[in-house]
């Protein structure tokens, strides 16, 4: 079953692919700190995450997380059903291997920078991830 947790982040990003425009492709720089907490006290959280944009509704990322002295590479793919608004699901492997779920919202600032708050559900550790974050849009 966890081999399973492992491809959704893949299959969602197999569903999303959508033929795009040049105009619609972009590439952001997100960084983001925030804390993991459930069950066990709140431990310090440190994101980042390229994005990149495939369509208006699609976007593939990776990046770098840490938390507790582990650090993870991330990959994934972000959903938005509306402007702002999107889901997410991300696979995290290095020393150990984990699926987030999640979503959140992302606010363009200007032409460049953007403000996002995001919240994931880290599936093998039983842990929850609330961060804010600030981006760069190249």
């Amino acid at each position: 079953m966890k081999k399973f947790y492992f491809i959704l982040p893949f299959i969602f990003g197999l569903l999303s692919i959508v033929p795009a425009k040049a105009q619609n492709q972009n590439f952001n720089l997100v960084g983001g700190m925030g804390a993991t907490f459930l069950n066990r006290p709140a431990k310090f959280l440190f994101n980042v995450e390229g994005q990149f944009g495939l369509s208006k509704i699609a976007t593939f990322t990776a990046g770098f997380q840490s938390w507790e002295q582990k650090s993870q590479a991330t990959f994934g793919v972000r959903l938005y059903p509306t402007d702002g608004l999107f889901f997410r699901a991300r696979g995290l492997f290095w020393s150990s291997a984990d699926v987030a779920l999640g979503g959140g919202f992302q606010k363009s600032l200007d032409n460049r920078w953007l403000a996002e708050i995001s919240t994931d559900y880290y599936m093998n550790a039983d842990r929850l991830g609330v961060q804010l974050g600030i981006g760069y849009r190249f």
